[in-house]
């Protein structure tokens, strides 16, 4: 559990006073989690029958043993009760431990320990840890047949040997998968002002382009050649998920902030779910769903869409994939007078009915899509 000013252990009556301000919080996580444990015997969960829902607590150490089917709950709930005092989970050091050994439904976040592998330290705000992120590495090894972490590069001070070390390290302990970003601090975030303010220095242009291709060259060396900007994986390990994305196929957003889109009668519609988890389940249980937001794309910012995610990927945009996801033409999306200075420039290449950045292109994706869909 996580508080602003914490647990003073030295100071004689702080760690009581903290356990007694708690005991509201247990009580009611308790209290909920058994109703929520009798509604599932009432349901006929006969093998949970003789399940029972405990919590033990020193300070800010929680632990709380439950049915795997409601560790889910659990967590959330305790997230809102604790939230009444003024208090979090400390997400970084929660693990979830199942007695299967397989990680429960939708404890995902928990049952890996930590995202990411490669820590960007204090000035991001991370809590945990290089050692907690090979532990769960670990555990992800020994758990899952296909698994995959992230990995920030063009970090503060970050250099091309640095970057490379870890590399290393990761390719040792990674699977057929990894995902690899740059950093980008975005205007009007606590850290771009900071960076602003001279507080974080980060690589500067060229640095950070020397850093991409020092990372495709490492990857390519192993078999785990780039298939989109930022992923990576061996051939046939590519995600399946994401790649639905990529290609501009409908997908169900469902979880508390998703996005999705589905298409329906040739007309594609943008759909959110309510952003915080207890405003979405109050959605849920009393109107059936957590939608908040529902919104039809016009066409030619359809057409535009499909070529910004299919320029992604290495593969790039087949047209008459545009032409089946917003009913446009090609030249009716891109002028041949924006479309030439980049295919000249060696940024673009359309051959075989297909359009595809190269890796030239790829580099400064971000230009060339702008003056591509200006």
């Amino acid at each position: 559990i996580r508080s602003a000013d914490g647990v003073d252990q030295g100071a004689p009556f702080s760690p009581p006073g903290f356990a007694f301000g708690l005991r509201r919080a247990l009580r009611a996580i308790r209290r909920r989690l058994t109703e929520r444990l009798h509604e599932a015997r009432q349901q006929g969960w006969d093998r949970e029958a003789h399940a029972i829902v405990e919590l033990l607590s020193y300070l800010d150490d929680l632990t709380l043993l439950c049915p795997e089917f409601l560790m889910a709950d659990a967590m959330e709930i305790a997230r809102e009760e604790l939230r009444v005092l003024g208090l979090n989970l400390n997400d970084p050091k929660c693990l979830v431990w199942a007695k299967s050994g397989q990680c429960p439904a939708r404890c995902d976040r928990w049952w890996r320990g930590a995202e990411g592998f490669v820590i960007v330290g204090a000035p991001f705000g991370r809590a945990h840890d290089t050692a907690q992120a090979r532990a769960a590495l670990t555990m992800a090894q020994a758990t899952f047949s296909r698994f995959s972490f992230d990995m920030i590069y063009a970090r503060p001070r970050h250099t091309t040997a640095d970057w490379l070390a870890e590399l290393h390290e990761a390719l040792a302990l990674g699977g057929d998968h990894l995902s690899l970003y740059q950093l980008t601090l975005e205007p009007g975030t606590p850290f771009h002002a900071r960076a602003a303010r001279g507080e974080l220095v980060v690589p500067d242009s060229d640095a950070a382009a020397a850093l991409f291709e020092a990372t495709q060259e490492a990857l390519e060396l192993v078999g785990l050649a780039a298939y989109e900007i930022s992923n990576h994986a061996r051939p046939g390990a590519q995600s399946r998920h994401n790649l639905t994305y990529w290609r501009s196929g409908d997908y169900l957003g469902i979880g508390p902030g998703a996005h999705g889109r589905l298409t329906v009668d040739r007309k594609t519609t943008a759909l959110r779910q309510r952003r915080t988890p207890g405003a979405w389940l109050k959605d849920v249980e009393t109107r059936g769903h957590g939608t908040t937001e529902r919104e039809v794309i016009e066409l030619d910012a359809r057409a535009a869409e499909v070529l910004m995610m299919g320029l992604r990927l290495t593969e790039g945009v087949p047209l008459a994939r545009i032409k089946a996801r917003a009913g446009l033409e090609f030249d009716e999306v891109v002028s041949a007078d924006r479309l030439a200075p980049l295919v000249d420039g060696g940024l673009l290449s359309l051959t075989g009915g297909h359009l595809r950045a190269t890796a030239a292109g790829c580099r400064v994706l971000g230009s060339v899509l702008a003056a591509l869909l200006a």
